[in-house]
């Protein structure tokens, strides 16, 4: 990634951690400088859950974590990890304050959009019912800062399923898809807030 990074004049890319990553490593990390980013290679940072930051005229916050939708096909430790997703506290802090125009997650809301949901309810007979409380609950913590800050962009990751999803206010959900999926990456007008698949 670096090297691409240089090869296009890209000085920072800045990441919201989802749920794959090694939790306990990031948190550790995080603790050393709170409520900063970390270095995580020569060009890339990661940002703690709830960071603050601007961009051109709007604000910004990225509130990272989700709970895996198939920790039961996973093995705690290796490829899932249980502190996965925001907790209570971080969820609380993060929902307070001055509203921010844009929220960064990689967890979906309580109630997702159409795709999204339609994703869930396919999978979810192969999920047990401990999996899918911890998936309402993490989304209920997304849901509670979405709520409290009402952005008017909000973009997620983690279900694989590119779909936007229109708000009352002009406000927009958009899912991204996955790597070397269509409508995996976009860009966004610092100005406008339009936004556009780069590739479909």
């Amino acid at each position: 990634m670096d090297y691409w990074c240089k090869r296009a004049g890209i000085e920072r890319i800045l990441v919201t951690p989802g749920n794959h990553e090694q939790w306990s490593l990031l948190r550790a990390a995080f603790g050393k400088q709170p409520g900063q980013p970390i270095q995580i290679t020569e060009r890339a940072w990661a940002m703690p859950i709830g960071y603050r930051f601007r961009l051109g005229a709007h604000t910004y916050m990225s509130f990272g974590g989700a709970a895996s939708f198939d920790a039961d096909q996973r093995t705690e430790g290796v490829d899932w990890f249980p502190d996965e997703m925001a907790t209570q506290a971080q969820a609380n802090a993060a929902a307070t304050g001055d509203p921010v125009d844009v929220l960064l997650t990689h967890e979906t809301l309580l109630e997702p959009s159409p795709l999204v949901a339609r994703e869930m309810e396919r999978n979810r007979d192969s999920v047990s019912d401990e999996v899918q409380a911890r998936s309402a609950l993490s989304r209920q913590r997304v849901t509670q800062v979405t709520d409290h800050h009402q952005p008017a962009r909000l973009f997620h990751g983690h279900f694989h399923t590119p779909d936007m999803m229109n708000l009352p206010g002009g406000r927009q959900v958009w899912s991204m898809g996955m790597d070397r999926q269509d409508r995996n990456v976009g860009v966004l007008d610092l100005d406008s807030l339009k936004f556009d698949w780069l590739l479909e």
